[in-house]
């Protein structure tokens, strides 16, 4: 199952929302389980107006 909060639509749990900073800008926030993955397996990009989330693991032999 996903965390409270998170919601799951293709294995994927994610949750978004706007939260107002210290001097009452807005700002969206979106946050994701990775699950395994480690920090430097993960790139995160912008193209154009999208925000593109990856994740890249090489499997050794042995590890199932």
């Amino acid at each position: 199952g996903s965390a409270p909060g998170f919601s799951s639509s293709s294995g994927a749990a994610h949750r978004s929302y706007i939260e107002e900073d210290n001097d009452g800008r807005k700002k969206y926030k979106i946050q994701f389980e990775i699950g395994d993955f480690r920090p430097e397996e993960l790139n995160v990009r912008v193209e154009g107006r999208t925000l593109i989330v990856k994740g890249d693991r090489q499997l050794k032999a042995g590890n199932a």
